[in-house]
């Protein structure tokens, strides 16, 4: 399944007219097989398949009345919306990221305007119910001016959540290698950084036989440089 967008330009007026979700399914060896596209003015930032053969797509959307959302769909296995929820608050938010947990659960990490229409925006962490969308006792985490997901989460066999979260505002951005219990509570956080200085990037993580994980990444220094880190369980590393 290959996510991305697409839109259709209007040569009459010479402009682009609305983007959409779009996602396109392949066979083994990448031929054509269907597509399907989604809201005005989205985009997704994950997907992944579900336990009953299906998809969740998540990221985030454009509303003319509430500015950008949170925005998730599940789908059947065709790509045919069996639900489609946006999550927000009447000033700009952020984007998602869903997943499944192995117990069937679905949980959301996301990015909430405090609601103060001022610019902070907080962690947005919360199970969804699998056969509607709606969110389910959400938590929320409060940490300098932004707190956001950064990395794609990853579900571990005993239903917790890794994932590397993203803080800055007036200090300097930092990552944060964390663990969420199957409910959203967060129980574990554990400072990381390359070292080089400038900003730091983790986008994606993988497990370990050790029981660790590797997180890969980038520096946006000059020049910019891949950065990859071998943590254990708890997101401790022994060098840069």
């Amino acid at each position: 399944l290959i996510t991305g967008w697409a839109a259709k330009y209007d040569s009459i007026n010479n402009e682009w007219l609305h983007s959409s979700a779009y996602i396109l399914k392949t066979d083994r060896e990448g031929n054509y097989l269907w597509s399907k596209t989604y809201a005005y003015w989205s985009m997704f930032l994950y997907s992944c398949t579900t336990q009953d053969g299906g998809y969740l797509l998540s990221g985030y959307c454009y509303q003319t009345n509430s500015g950008y959302d949170m925005y998730a769909v599940k789908t059947d296995s065709l790509g045919n919306v069996q639900w489609e929820r946006t999550y927000g608050t009447p000033n700009h938010d952020g984007g998602c990221k869903v997943v499944q947990l192995p117990n069937g659960n679905m949980m959301l990490l996301g990015l909430m305007n405090d609601n103060q229409g001022i610019a902070e925006k907080l962690l947005c962490v919360s199970l969804l119910n699998t056969q509607t969308g709606f969110m389910l006792s959400p938590r929320y985490y409060r940490k300098n001016d932004i707190f956001a997901p950064e990395s794609v989460p990853y579900t571990n066999p005993d239903n917790t959540v890794t994932a590397v979260l993203l803080s800055y505002g007036n200090v300097p951005l930092q990552d944060y290698f964390t663990i969420f219990s199957p409910e959203g509570d967060l129980l574990h956080e554990q400072a990381i950084s390359s070292g080089i200085g400038s900003e730091d990037y983790i986008r994606d993580i993988e497990p370990t036989p050790d029981g660790g994980y590797v997180l890969a990444g980038f520096n946006y220094n000059f020049p910019q440089s891949s950065w990859v880190v071998k943590v254990d369980s708890l997101g401790n590393t022994c060098g840069v």
